[in-house]
Order: structure tokens, then sequence, then C-alpha cells
């Protein structure tokens, strides 16, 4: 797997800065915040702050972002709740005793490395009882969260911290985006009449003719698209014109007391999450390629892969049984919506082997949320503060749903419910996929198959049934459809 390059920003080593720790602009109670450098002071490196956020929930939110040219970042996701600040104490080991006798005993024995870590004392009502304890060291940068003299999860233990910088400007050869979105629908076609989309969301115009996609007419003429200088990138015919160049991030977070891991969803893998990535003492890793987390809608996908199916969920949790501890549940957060991938591990030593994990976004910022637990209702308490809780579902919903792809039209409906009837077969939901539809177009009918839809919906009704239209997140790309214009136009 080749995850870097000759002329790539891959795995700097960073440390902390030599200046005092400051806080970054913006920054309220409960944060604490400090530059970061390069070791080797790389001239093209980007000028990284690390801010640690300690929440009132107990959660604490690292976040590595760049100051030159900020990145973007989803604003509506994360509940408010959830971001309350709470609060924390820096410890003072060389000058108190009181502070010193709060280390855990791998650090409260070592004096001598006191001055190479800062340590953050978690003062969290809803950690009331236990100690929990982010120690951050300064070079190179390790973060470690304790939960008394256990060492929960370690935070860049391997260095593979990275972060390409790009560039801080579009490529000159890139249209601007008013200038691309004045002429795409002017130059796409070439003054050819489109009377409608297929699924690839490519033209069919009039003279029955299709639009090819513009990945596939540069490859015909350059036989390949030339990526070496990043600016560009194909795959299956698609183009991405990367006009800021490589921009990915990603770091590594291990368990260092869990032999299983979870979550990751949604994925055809067992419970406890295979291995991706040989690790020391492994003979083999159980999957050749990562997790990948990138919401698809997959026909007839395969068992036991890590590839991406229909959602994506950057949740990972470890759960173990200690002696003398009793069970403890640990978990990371990846707050990053781009496409991501993740590789499993076993990281430590061959006699005491423990789970670790390598998180790389294609784009975004480093934004890690550590969950210390430490029982599952802890971690899910932490969790859905920043997500919000489901609601409960309709009653309705619990019952049977009848689907498929697809009914043909209202007579095809009345047969299905004629038949259960029939047998008398209970069932609570019909659902009909997106041919009902005009032309692929959510939220339309088609008038001749499905000509009196109130009057279908009312004879389901009438046996206590329900009938779901189906609706995916995806519009179909038409000038003259009205939903598609609405969206454009935001």
């Amino acid at each position: 797997r080749k995850w870097r390059s000759a002329d790539s920003n891959f795995y700097n080593q960073y440390e902390i800065s030599q200046k005092p720790p400051i806080l970054t602009p913006g920054a309220k109670s409960g944060e604490w915040g400090v530059k970061l450098d390069t070791l080797k002071n790389e001239k093209n490196s980007a000028e990284l702050y690390l801010a640690v956020t300690f929440l009132a929930s107990g959660a604490i939110r690292c976040k590595i972002s760049e100051k030159s040219t900020p990145r973007w970042q989803p604003s509506d996701i994360l509940m408010p709740e959830g971001l309350l600040p709470g609060k924390y104490r820096e410890l003072q080991p060389s000058t108190s005793s009181e502070d010193a006798s709060l280390l855990p005993k791998v650090l409260k024995n070592s004096p001598a490395l006191w001055d190479s870590f800062i340590a953050l004392l978690v003062l969290s009502d809803e950690n009331k009882g236990q100690k929990t304890l982010l120690v951050v060291h300064r070079s190179p940068l390790r973060l470690e969260l304790f939960l008394g003299d256990l060492l929960q999860l370690t935070v860049n233990g391997e260095s593979l911290l990275h972060w390409e910088k790009g560039s801080s400007a579009p490529a000159q050869q890139q249209l601007s985006q008013n200038d691309e979105k004045e002429s795409k629908d002017v130059d796409r076609h070439h003054g050819k009449e489109v009377v409608d989309y297929g699924e690839d969301g490519l033209a069919i115009y009039a003279d029955g003719s299709r639009e090819e996609r513009v990945g596939e007419v540069l490859a015909a003429n350059n036989n390949e698209v030339d990526s070496s200088d990043y600016k560009a990138d194909s795959f299956g015919g698609h183009l991405d014109s990367r006009p800021r160049g490589p921009r990915s991030v990603g770091v590594d977070v291990a368990f260092n007391y869990a032999r299983n891991v979870f979550g990751l969803p949604e994925h055809t893998a067992s419970l406890s999450l295979p291995t991706t990535k040989q690790g020391p003492g492994a003979s083999s890793a159980h999957f050749a390629e990562p997790y990948r987390l990138y919401s698809l809608d997959v026909f007839e996908y395969e068992l036991d892969q890590p590839m991406a199916l229909y959602g994506s969920i950057p949740l990972l949790l470890a759960h173990a049984v200690l002696p003398d501890v009793g069970g403890v549940t640990t978990g990371v957060f990846w707050f990053n919506p781009s496409e991501t991938f993740v590789d499993i591990w076993d990281g430590g030593s061959p006699a005491s082997p423990h789970r670790a994990s390598h998180w790389i976004a294609e784009s975004g910022e480093v934004d890690l949320f550590l969950l210390p637990g430490p029982t599952p209702a802890h971690i899910y308490r932490q969790y859905t503060k920043l997500t919000g809780t489901q609601q409960l579902p309709p009653l309705f919903s619990l019952g049977y749903h009848q689907c498929r792809w697809n009914y043909r039209d209202e007579k095809d409906v009345a047969a299905v419910e004629k038949g259960f009837e029939d047998l008398d077969f209970p069932y609570d939901v019909l659902w009909l996929d997106i041919e009902h539809t005009d032309g692929k177009r959510y939220f339309t009918w088609d008038k001749a198959l499905f000509p009196n839809p109130i009057e279908m919906q009312r004879n389901l009704s009438a046996h206590g049934r329900k009938m779901v239209t189906i609706v995916d997140p995806h519009i179909k790309r038409d000038s003259n459809y009205h939903i598609h214009k609405e969206a454009e136009s935001k």
C-alpha cells in the first residue's frame, strides 16, 4: 500500500514549540493550545496548532489545524450541548508533591522525565471518582490518556501524524469557480439539446448520443491523466482536478490495554474488527486493505470485506476485562467527513500486543475526540452528547416492511397487497423504490404508472398499513428539475 511519495509531507516528526503554551484565537474555558514545529524544520511544512478542549461530558477534543490556510469543517453536525467546556488543571509535579502523587506510576517513578511532558488533569463532573489524565509529550509529539495508572490510549505513538500542505491557492490552469459555473452548461453540451440524464449523471441528447465523461475524454486524448504533479487524479473515468493539490491528513491511535476493537460501521467484518496490517509477532493480517469510510449503495456486496457500504461512522471502541480493574471501555471519534481509510493491527510487542489504528483522510483537519469511558454507558453518553441521540421510532416502523426494486405500477402494488390479505400474512409497510418517480426525480410521481397515488395509499391505510416512497441522498442533475435548480442556486 503506497501511502507516501518522495515529495509529499507524509509522516513528519512534530514536537511542541519551545514557545510557551498559547490559547488559540477564540479560546474558551477548558481549552489549552500549543504551536507545533517539525523536528527537521522542513521549509514546506504547514504551520500547525494543537488545541485540546476538555468538555463537560468528560470527552477530550484534540484538534490540529493550519493557521495560514484554514480548511473546511462542518459546522452543523455537532450538538452545542456536547461542546460545553469543562475544566482541567495543569499539574506541576516538579514543584508540588501533591501534583506528583497524581501522576500514574509509570511517570511518578521517573522524575527525570517530568520536564519532557505536560500533564493535564480532567476535572469533569462526569468523571467524579475517576482520575483521568492527559499527558502531552513534547518531543516527538505524543498524547497519552490515563485512567488512574492504566494507559488507555496513545495518539501518535507511532509518529504517523501527517499533514499534506497542498497549495494555498488553486492551480493557475484551473478555471475559477465563477467561470466554471457560468460556462459548464454551455461548454459541456456543445449546443446539443438535452432530453434526459442517465443514472451516471451524464446527459442524453435529442440526437440519441450520450455525454462522455471528462476523464474518459482526457484519457482518450492523453492515454492517461498525468497526476505526477498531484494537480489531477483519475479513477475509472472520473476526474478529480484537485486545484489545491493533495491535502490528506492522518494520525495513529493505539488502545494500549485492549486486544479487541469494535465499530467503524458499516462493513461486513466480524464484530471484533480483524486486522488489516501485519503487526509485531503476527504472521499476517486478516484483510489486505484498510477499512474504507465512504457511504455507497453497493449491490450484491461481498462478505468478510473492509469495503465501504451504506453507512460510515468514524467511531472506534476498545474493551477489555483487566485484573484488579475490571471492564474498561475507551473510544475515539474521528470528526472528519472526508473519505477515510483505517488500518487496524496488533501493536505493542509480541509478548504484550494491543490493537492499534491508523486513520488517514483525503482532506480536512485532524479532529479527534477521545472518549475515556470507562464503561460502555459512559462512552455512549460522551458520544451522543456530541452527535445527539436517536429519536424514538414510530410504532409502525418496528413491524415487517415489504420492499423490492421495483413495483411496476399501481396494479402491481394492489396485487401485492391482495396477496398478503389472501394469505393473512401480517405486514405494516410497503415501500416503493425510485422507479415510482418521474424520470428518477425524487418528490415526483410517474403519472403514467402511478396516476392516483393518494387513492393507492388510502387503500393501504384501510388495512392499517403505511407506504414509504424512497428518497436517497442524491438529486438528479437536470436544469429543469425544481429541486436541482433550488439546490444549485444555494
